[in-house]
């Protein structure tokens, strides 16, 4: 493929953003993922790296905290049941914490219990998922959700 013809190809779908200050230069929206199931997480980094998204990942709850603060990450994935940290308290955590509060998260769980959805909901979370996850819906509810 020529140069031109490399320069001139649309971007991906999804995950690209337009800074004020560069009109010519975009960046890829990171999405977080925290889940301790390496094979899920590794599924959806690369179904949304296949969208268009930059993707970082967490594989306990209190690495997951710390990346959040450190990356800025445009959305988190987030798994409810954790090691060394669970989701529940991440959650209730991130929410306290003002410099990461406002990134919105998407909650992933095994647990049909309904009052789950209600509680996690209260705390902020933007959509919840039931395992196991059907990744085109997870990347459709990221795109939708940062306007993607």
């Amino acid at each position: 493929m020529q140069l031109d013809a490399i320069l001139n190809e649309a971007p991906p779908r999804g995950g690209l953003e337009t800074f004020n200050s560069s009109p010519n230069y975009q960046r890829l929206l990171t999405v977080l993922i925290i889940e301790d199931e390496r094979s899920l997480s590794h599924a959806l980094e690369i179904r949304l790296r296949k969208s268009g998204f930059d993707v970082e990942a967490a594989f306990d709850g209190l690495s997951g905290l710390e990346k959040c603060r450190t990356l800025e990450p445009d959305l988190v994935l987030l798994d409810l049941c954790l090691p060394r940290m669970s989701g529940f308290k991440l959650l209730q955590t991130y929410q306290a914490d003002t410099t990461i509060a406002r990134v919105p998260v998407v909650i992933m769980t095994g647990n049909p219990d309904p009052d789950i959805a209600r509680k996690v909901s209260k705390w902020g979370a933007e959509r919840i998922f039931q395992k196991p996850v059907r990744q085109a819906k997870v990347v459709r509810a990221i795109e939708d959700i940062l306007g993607a």
